[in-house]
């Protein structure tokens, strides 16, 4: 009874065949919804909806009374509809209210009934057909409860009425409905059809970036190549220096101790020990030129390796990117995630939102806006941005 819940219409012929005012043509669970048999043969019909919060009775088409309900007052869900007695769990619905008559066509609509088309149900007495404009409101159905089991002293007897729906009826209403299935499955086609679409523009940016990623991974890979051709020749030319370096103060030691020599055999002999000094200071220049020399060799040395250091870094993020747009590219092919699932991994999550960032999802999010640089990528900026893509989709169909 889920589609009665706000509003509801129901209708039926009654006729009362026994004295007291107690008997109840029907009854939804304990003083749910029920009505009383106060007449002998009528046409009943009580409307009600949320939004009137007016329940209205309605005997042989005119308004007999009406009932306000509270505020958000709606009709429970998960009972059980009692023809023909009232429903009381406390006695097991034995509660002596058995109605002890007739009763035709007893239908619940999903609406609430003007009092015009509470008139069409019985413009041509007991026989009258539901109009063709109600059948779809039809949420409980007299044929559908005909076939339902039964207790007690229930017999079905001859209403003088041709069959309730006609065969053209049926087909009718079957053409309808499988009408209405078509337009359905051809919306969900078409929509589908759009999906499919988004997802092969989405691959196909997906594999012009990776592409792109392949060849600045091959341009650092050479250009990796290169500095390590580099950083060896330098090593080499290194080794070259530190060894005339040893050379060189292997000649001033051996300089030193001839000075010392001369110095201790010849001391008379000025001119040769200044020519000695002379050329002990010679020695030491070049000593020192050839250390000059080897420091900017080494700090030479030192920017290489920290050039490559950079490198190599480049390198493991560029291949981190490679391997993350592949992920992505794998998850969109196998419809495991959909764009937004992609700020809410690892690499974008509370992250701060770069240039470089801006460049890698405009390409899937032309609706981006460089308003979001430097912000952090939480849910809120997230819901930002899809409230932007949104609102871009809708001028997109507008």
């Amino acid at each position: 009874m889920l589609p009665l819940t706000d509003k509801f219409t129901v209708c039926l012929w009654f006729k009362k065949l026994r004295s007291g005012r107690s008997a109840m043509p029907y009854a939804y669970e304990q003083e749910e919804m029920f009505l009383f048999d106060y007449s002998l043969d009528n046409h009943y019909c009580g409307t009600w909806s949320l939004a009137s919060r007016t329940y209205r009775a309605y005997i042989n088409n005119k308004l007999a009374g009406f009932q306000i309900t509270a505020s958000g007052r709606r009709l429970r869900t998960g009972g059980t509809l009692v023809l023909g007695d009232y429903r009381d769990a406390a006695v097991h619905g034995r509660t002596g209210n058995q109605f002890g008559g007739e009763m035709y066509n007893l239908n619940f609509f999903s609406k609430e009934l003007t009092g015009s088309e509470v008139a069409a149900m019985s413009a041509d007495g007991l026989c009258t057909k539901i109009p063709e404009e109600l059948e779809q409101y039809r949420a409980i159905r007299w044929e559908d409860l005909l076939r339902l089991p039964r207790r007690g002293n229930v017999q079905d007897i001859d209403s003088g009425c041709s069959e309730f729906i006609s065969e053209k009826d049926t087909l009718r209403l079957s053409l309808n409905n499988t009408q209405t299935e078509l337009l359905k499955l051809q919306k969900l086609f078409n929509s589908s059809q759009e999906e499919l679409q988004t997802v092969r523009r989405n691959l196909l940016s997906t594999k012009e970036e990776l592409n792109g990623t392949k060849i600045s991974l091959e341009e650092t890979a050479l250009k990796v190549n290169g500095t390590e051709t580099k950083l060896k020749d330098t090593a080499l030319k290194w080794n070259e220096t530190r060894m005339r370096l040893e050379n060189t103060t292997v000649e001033l030691n051996e300089t030193r101790t001839k000075l010392d020599d001369a110095t201790l055999k010849h001391s008379g002999c000025t001119e040769r020990l200044n020519e000695a000094q002379r050329n002990y200071h010679t020695k030491e220049e070049e000593l020192n030129e050839t250390k000059v020399e080897l420091k900017s060799t080494a700090l030479e040395l030192f920017e290489i390796k920290a050039e490559l250091g950079d490198t190599e870094l480049e390198l493991v993020e560029t291949k981190l990117e490679v391997k993350n747009v592949s992920e992505t590219k794998c998850a969109l092919q196998k419809g495991f995630l959909t764009k937004w699932d992609v700020l809410y991994s690892c690499d974008y999550y509370n992250k701060t939102f770069t240039l470089r960032l801006y460049r890698q999802l405009q390409t899937t999010w032309a609706s981006l806006t460089r308003r979001i640089l430097g912000m952090t990528i939480t849910d809120n900026l997230i819901e930002f941005i899809k409230d932007i893509d949104e609102e871009n989709s809708c001028d997109d169909y507008s």
